[in-house]
């Protein structure tokens, strides 16, 4: 039987669209407990090994950080897509990183170079840009690359390495004009970061956390993966470790939002 998240676990907090548990065993679609839809997210590359000891449901999926990645396609977004000028949006998620590599942890971003898709994702360890180790938190409103550049420079990063071994909880929110990154309840403010110079940077220097982004989210129908990111080559930055929880909201939650949500889950 699958474990239902008690109600009285998640803290009640406004603008929740989904939050999965990851109590379901392997070789079944991973179904929201809460919010406004089931959101089944399938196993797109082989099955996802259930693991004890997941913060919200007592439960995990164990992500091999090799092919193991979750899809939810763009026809099945609903809410999850979060497009517009004035659009807000918040991720937050329950890990255990297992591996120091490129990870990305959920959300609609597709970097491929001949069909960009990118929207807003969650990713821990974006080292080009002033994120490395970092949860980051990443937008876009084109979908494409920054422009002048070979990659998107549009993330928040925060300051302190997400250890190995240790349950955390990674989050960001965007509220329409500037993105922030979090580390359990923690905010690092980086009011001053210098970006590599050409070719992969201008050299210019701006905020890193928060990071401005007054220009909304574009809408380019990509689909919402979990634990992997569509790169021109194929499925890359594969997360290596245990997710335990992951949950998306349509508003940028404030700080004590964000201290309610870890320290319900500790």
């Amino acid at each position: 039987m699958v474990h239902e998240l008690p109600v009285s676990a998640l803290p009640a907090i406004a603008n929740l669209i989904a939050c999965w548990d990851f109590a379901e065993p392997a070789g079944q679609a991973r179904e929201a407990r809460h919010g406004l839809g089931r959101f089944p997210l399938g196993e797109a590359a082989g099955a996802i090994p259930r693991a004890v000891g997941g913060p919200l449901s007592g439960y995990a999926a164990v992500f091999d950080g090799q092919q193991h990645y979750l899809t939810l396609p763009a026809a099945l977004r609903g809410r999850l897509n979060c497009a517009g000028p004035g659009a807000q949006v918040t991720v937050v998620a329950w890990l255990r990183r297992e591996r120091f590599q490129h990870a990305f942890i959920a959300g609609i971003w597709q970097e491929d170079d001949h069909d960009p898709r990118r929207q807003y994702g969650l990713f821990v360890h974006l080292p080009l840009y002033g994120g490395r180790d970092n949860v980051c938190g990443h937008v876009s409103r084109f979908g494409g690359a920054s422009p002048g550049l070979p990659y998107s420079r549009d993330y928040a990063a925060n300051l302190t390495p997400v250890p190995l071994g240790q349950w955390v909880m990674a989050s960001f929110t965007y509220d329409g004009c500037e993105v922030r990154a979090y580390l359990n309840e923690q905010f690092e403010p980086r009011p001053s970061y210098t970006e590599p110079g050409p070719p992969q940077g201008q050299g210019l220097s701006y905020a890193k956390n928060p990071y401005a982004w007054p220009h909304g989210l574009g809408d380019h129908q990509g689909d919402f993966t979990v634990g992997a990111v569509r790169l021109t080559r194929g499925m890359a930055n594969h997360f290596a470790g245990h997710l335990g929880g992951l949950a998306v909201y349509d508003r940028a939650l404030v700080a004590s939002e964000i201290s309610t949500l870890y320290r319900a889950f500790p």
